[in-house]
């Protein structure tokens, strides 16, 4: 009797019901497509089965495959059954895990076990995600460690006003749709001209965002929001308008989560990478209301079309989204 995934709920039954390579191949052939064999190179829905995988019967194309080609696990020496538990592990731990972790618990080298990381956190960087509506939180934090705690010959230069250009810190900005999804992004500056796009790119208009009384807010009732200020300043936290309470808690809660993240199991960030780190956090954030296994098959369902080279994702800057 074949079991129901969509019901494991510990890395036991996916260790159990994954047990070997052709297991695994079968369920991400019917996952990635169904009854109907796509090639990955030119989309044509006519392929082959040949003794080591498929084979494109365009004959533009005849170009040979298999069920790793262009997705994360391609050109990969880490069995699969091994990458489905770390997937298993790794999405539904709500602090995340360290590659060093990982490595000890899956009997692979920390640099595999790092690398695999990274592939995920890539594909989680590159979801999409819908714009947020009704009542939504925004605020920013920032990310970095205190130049004091540096010798001196080393400290960066302290910026002008609101930016963090010449510093070794970056802005983290957020918003949160109330009891739905969350968005960030990395940014030098929490000014106005950085705020407001962000928010209209991904704020629906007509919206209501709750704010602290940053000044770079204050212009959104001329973007078509509402716009509810809470002083912190003055320990106002929590602001009733028409009977209705508004706050920044969840934001807020989200920041202590993942700069708990930082400091407890990551341990350190470097800025090059801080963008998949976040990207990480905010997709886990965004499936906390499923179940463990929904996470596994939502996050295993995101592998197709997008590959990672070792050298790519050690090259460019912290903020390139390449």
């Amino acid at each position: 009797m074949v079991k129901d995934i969509t019901k494991f709920d510990s890395i036991l039954e996916i260790a159990d019901y994954f047990k070997d390579q052709e297991t695994c191949k079968k369920h991400l052939e019917q996952l990635r497509w169904g009854n109907n064999i796509v090639c990955p190179h030119c989309s044509h829905e006519n392929a082959y089965r040949t003794t080591v995988g498929y084979k494109c019967s365009s004959n533009k194309c005849y170009k040979k495959f298999s069920v790793v080609t262009k997705t994360i696990f391609e050109g990969t020496k880490i069995p699969l059954r091994k990458w489905f538990m770390a997937i298993f592990t790794f999405i539904n731990n709500s602090a995340g895990i360290s590659s060093v972790t990982l490595s000890k618990e899956l009997k692979i080298t920390q640099h595999s076990a790092w690398f695999l990381l990274h592939r995920l956190r890539e594909i989680m960087r590159s979801a999409t995600p819908k714009k947020l509506f009704g009542t939504v939180q925004a605020d920013e934090t920032m990310f970095g460690g205190k130049e004091s705690n540096k010798p001196k010959s080393k400290r960066a230069k302290k910026a002008k006003g609101s930016s963090l250009i010449g510093t070794t810190k970056t802005y983290i900005i957020g918003a949160v749709q109330q009891d739905g999804n969350i968005i960030t992004t990395l940014s030098d500056s929490n000014a106005e001209d950085v705020l407001i796009p962000f928010l209209k790119d991904n704020v629906e208009e007509g919206a209501t965002i709750v704010t602290d009384a940053h000044r770079g807010y204050q212009n959104l009732p001329n973007h078509n929001y509402t716009h509810i200020t809470n002083k912190h300043g003055k320990h106002k936290f929590v602001r009733v308008v028409d009977d209705v309470k508004y706050h920044t808690q969840a934001i807020e809660g989200f920041w202590s989560i993942f700069k708990g993240a930082v400091k407890g199991t990551h341990r350190y960030i470097s800025l090059k990478h801080l963008s998949k780190y976040t990207a990480e956090h905010t997709c886990r954030y965004n499936l906390r209301k499923k179940k463990p296994a929904d996470k596994f098959i939502g996050l295993l369902g995101m592998v197709s079309n997008t590959t990672v080279k070792y050298e790519k994702m050690i090259a460019g800057k912290y903020r390139s989204q390449d």
